[in-house]
């Protein structure tokens, strides 16, 4: 993918030609590293289905879905003791789905 550069972007110098093409390569290779947190996180959430929503609803969910239902759950961290908690808000909807699946995550045995 190339992007063109225009005088108002941020990544435009003025000079030489070869800088504008280095901060072309340097942009293009910033796209590919989103792209790629973009890839790791569905990858995440279909696993999340898979693995800890095994028997209810939120196994057929689109991701729109089940990121509206179960990742925007309100909470806090709260550090006590040298340990760091999730706080979670008990008025949530899907609250007892979203902690029946991560109760499901930390009881499987761990992979070897």
């Amino acid at each position: 993918m190339i992007v063109r550069l225009r005088r108002h972007d941020p990544f435009w110098e003025e000079g030489k030609g070869a800088r504008r093409t280095h901060r072309r390569v340097q942009f293009q290779g910033l796209l590919a590293l989103g792209m790629a947190i973009v890839a790791c996180g569905v990858t995440a959430a279909a696993w999340m289905q898979l693995l800890a929503l095994t028997s209810t609803d939120g196994r057929r969910w689109e991701p729109k879905r089940l990121r509206l239902r179960l990742l925007w759950i309100a909470g806090k961290l709260a550090r006590k003791s040298r340990k760091t908690w999730l706080m979670l808000s008990r008025n949530a909807p899907w609250i007892s789905m979203f902690t029946d699946a991560m109760t499901r995550l930390q009881t499987r045995p761990a992979p070897t």
